[in-house]
């Protein structure tokens, strides 16, 4: 085997970034453990509200608490593209739809991203010896 092909093959199986998603993965599991969902159903298509929101609250949780681009983030939700972060984040920036502060369900993604930015914050503590 010619060392091209061999390059070849062992790339079409390996991720772009193999390390790229690793901050974008422990946000994502600690979304998935606060409101009860799998994985591949917060990643995933589905539009229930069940869904969207925890969706919407982990993009901004990953933009907030990581360097990771627009597009990052957006490749992490299977492939999303950038302008559906950039949707959810310009929500929660100007409180409108689901982020408005003047309705309850606003106020409880409110409440619900501010717990897990502090949960998430707790768990990237380095404990002091």
């Amino acid at each position: 085997m010619s060392s091209t092909s061999k390059h070849q093959s062992q790339g079409k199986n390996k991720l772009k970034y193999p390390f790229h998603f690793q901050a974008l993965k422990k946000i994502g599991i600690a979304c998935c453990d606060y409101y009860q969902i799998e994985p591949k159903a917060l990643t995933g298509p589905c539009r229930l509200r069940e869904l969207v929101i925890p969706r919407s609250v982990c993009m901004n949780l990953m933009r907030d608490l990581t360097w990771h681009s627009l597009g990052s983030i957006g490749k992490f939700f299977q492939g999303r593209d950038h302008t559906t972060v950039i949707y959810h984040t310009k929500s929660k920036e100007t409180e409108n739809g689901l982020w408005n502060k003047n309705n309850t369900l606003g106020q409880k993604i409110w409440n619900d991203f501010e717990k897990l930015r502090n949960i998430i914050e707790r768990l990237n503590e380095v404990p002091k010896t």
